[in-house]
């Protein structure tokens, strides 16, 4: 500040003058950012560390505390679709705004949350809050070995399968689809990609019969068939696609009983005629007989009974049939 008088010459004085500015409560708090995207893997310990949320309030002090507290929080499946969650999966400590979890996430139950936090201050004497919205994503582990859905685990449990075989004519070609091996995995990406194999037959003999496809699952046969019989599959399930080494991934077993049976490669005949008994005889596909019906003790004619019969002898039947 200057000051001076009006005299000649004129004389004058300067002073410093400091004026200090009283601050008062008239600011809220803010987020820095309105959204945030944090990620943490699943099955770690209570308190693992998911992030931080910052706001500030432009007062001085004692007018700038801000408080942090977590309003609410939703989650959600794979699909997107929202699921029940408990309200303290997560906490977040008041006064520096990190997050924590509460337990050991699974992200088979829970994919993700939202999670919304506030940050409250004072204004002018009353409570002013700002939200923020944090997004939470599971990261997934491989942490569920594959599940069996044909041939099921009840069906081969007990080391059965015989009441369920899978039934394969003996006459089946080379490259015919016996079954489709099925199986699921939980886990997400790589960790839930599945690959097929056979590791072992009884009889041993019968390993090189089939073949399976690593990736469709798809049983054909892989050789003609040498005869009837039952062939007991040993099958495995394998996480990791092709992409995790061997020590990371998780696999399943499971057994297939392949019953091979004779073929019906020779269709049935139905005869009429007399004349042809020579022609049957010779192909050994029927038997004729001839019976001579009585009426009150009177011959009155004759009856053609065809006995029609598979030509495979290890399923031959045979069922008469009267013909006019």
């Amino acid at each position: 500040m200057l000051a001076s008088d009006a005299g000649v010459p004129p004389r004058s004085a300067r002073v410093g003058v400091r004026i200090s500015v009283t601050d008062v409560d008239d600011s809220s708090a803010r987020f820095q950012r309105s959204n945030y995207v944090f990620s943490v893997r699943e099955n770690q310990p209570r308190d693992t560390a998911v992030g931080r949320v910052r706001a500030a309030d432009a007062d001085q002090v004692p007018f700038s505390d801000v408080v942090y507290a977590l309003d609410r929080i939703t989650g959600y499946d794979a699909n997107g679709s929202v699921v029940a969650v408990s309200e303290t999966a997560f906490s977040v400590d008041s006064s520096s705004g990190s997050i924590v979890t509460s337990y050991p996430l699974d992200r088979e139950t829970v994919s993700g949350y939202r999670i919304d936090v506030t940050a409250t201050s004072t204004i002018a004497g009353s409570i002013s809050t700002a939200t923020a919205t944090v997004v939470v994503n599971v990261v997934d582990l491989n942490d569920n070995a594959p599940v069996f859905l044909f041939p099921t685990e009840t069906e081969t449990a007990d080391g059965g399968g015989e009441d369920n075989p899978v039934i394969v004519s003996l006459s089946a070609d080379i490259g015919d689809v016996v079954a489709t091996i099925s199986a699921t995995d939980s886990d997400a990406s790589a960790n839930g990609q599945l690959v097929y194999s056979i590791t072992g037959t009884k009889p041993n003999s019968a390993r090189s019969l089939f073949t399976l496809d690593r990736v469709s699952g798809k049983l054909v046969v892989a050789r003609k068939l040498p005869g009837v019989g039952v062939v007991r599959m040993q099958l495995a399930a394998t996480d990791g696609g092709e992409v995790l080494s061997e020590v990371d991934r998780l696999t399943s077993s499971s057994t297939l009983v392949v019953n091979v049976v004779g073929g019906r490669d020779r269709p049935l005949r139905r005869v009429e005629n007399d004349s042809l008994m020579s022609a049957l005889a010779s192909q050994h596909l029927a038997v004729v007989l001839t019976a001579t019906l009585l009426y009150h003790d009177t011959q009155a004619t004759h009856l053609l009974y065809v006995v029609a019969a598979d030509s495979d002898p290890a399923d031959r039947k045979s069922s008469p049939r009267p013909s006019p």
